[in-house]
């Protein structure tokens, strides 16, 4: 049972104290925390698996009804063209968030979404996180310097992840040895209550740029598909991973939205992972008169029909293959491996 600690944390007084919400996330200190991590900003060489790429189109096709009453119907878009440039970032929030990614909880209630099992949360944070640094205990007093400095614990603007009661009985069952506790974090929790997280949202005011948090969610999303791949490695199924699209993620202001799918890259030689995502689309809030403005909302919507039901399948597939009494012998390190020159990293 060893290794299986390895997949948990427990919490402790010793987290560093979380700094300013998006101080980290300026400049190039994110980007090089995460490659040195094995995650890049970038396109695997090989891109994402051609099903996905199909899907992809798909979903970005696929036409629902729009909401009424919300800052992008005709009567109120005027406002969003000329007076939400002076706004700061939580009125961004609240007044373009429902319109453009809207709530799975509140679709679902509304006859929108079929699916039935998701938990979102608003500026919520991942309790339930494990650090992409608490793979190895810091040998040297300058090295646990060095993790107090570390990405500050995920805060998304908004995140969707699914219920414990999605999975049923017999699957939560064979997952508890690995989610422990309340006062326990998990590489399968996003929040206590929220199992493998899938999609985050982050937005900006126009004092601040979208690269921001574009950081924010390629961090969160590194942190939330670790589950993922840990889940397959115990089952020795990892190789079913390999560039394919495993959470998404949005990031926002006042005029431009950019969407991205986020996957994997395993190596045949020695299935090490890297971490990658997927431009999915660019809109414009205002061009052509707005024409795109509800692309976004469709496309959020999109992604709990068409997506996330498979992607269920997909973990539950691998929590089948779950022994019910767990022991495991593999390698328990949560962290992603950092590929060696030449692996067909593309960097940004």
């Amino acid at each position: 049972m060893d290794q299986v600690k390895h997949l948990r944390r427990e919490t402790t007084d010793e987290t560093p104290a979380r700094p300013s919400k998006t101080s980290a996330y300026t400049g190039q200190k994110c980007p090089l925390f995460l490659k040195a991590r094995g995650s890049y900003l970038g396109p695997h060489k090989d891109g994402i698996a051609q099903e996905d790429q199909q899907m992809c189109v798909a979903l970005l096709a696929r036409e629902c009804d729009t909401p009424r009453g919300m800052i992008l119907d005709d009567a109120t878009f005027p406002y969003l063209q000329h007076r939400i440039l002076e706004r700061n970032e939580k009125a961004v929030v609240i007044l373009l968030g429902q319109a453009l990614v809207p709530s799975a909880e509140i679709e679902k209630l509304r006859g929108n979404v079929v699916f039935d099992g998701f938990i979102d949360t608003i500026n919520e944070s991942w309790t339930g996180w494990v650090p992409l640094h608490a793979d190895t205990e810091p040998a040297t007093e300058k090295q646990r310097a060095q993790q107090q400095e570390q990405l500050p614990r995920p805060q998304p603007d908004y995140s969707v992840g699914f219920l414990h009661e999605a999975f049923g009985d017999a699957r939560l069952r064979k997952l508890t040895p690995l989610l422990a506790g309340i006062g326990d974090n998990s590489l399968f929790k996003g929040t206590l209550e929220m199992l493998f997280p899938f999609l985050t949202a982050e937005a900006k005011s126009a004092k601040r740029t979208l690269l921001e948090a574009s950081h924010q969610n390629a961090h969160s999303m590194t942190c939330a598909l670790r589950g993922v791949v840990k889940l397959f490695q115990l089952v020795k199924r990892e190789a079913e991973l390999h560039r394919r699209i495993l959470g998404f993620s949005c990031a926002y202001d006042h005029e431009r939205v950019q969407w991205y799918g986020h996957y994997v890259a395993v190596r045949e030689d020695d299935s090490k992972i890297t971490y990658h995502r997927h431009e999915i689309e660019t809109l414009s809030l205002k061009a052509r008169n707005g024409r795109d403005r509800w692309a976004s909302y469709k496309l959020a919507l999109a992604v709990y029909n068409d997506w996330v039901p498979k992607h269920l399948e997909r973990l539950c597939s691998a929590i089948d293959d779950l022994p019910d009494n767990i022991s495991f012998d593999v390698d328990p390190d949560p962290t992603p491996q950092v590929a060696a020159d030449g692996d067909g990293i593309v960097e940004s």
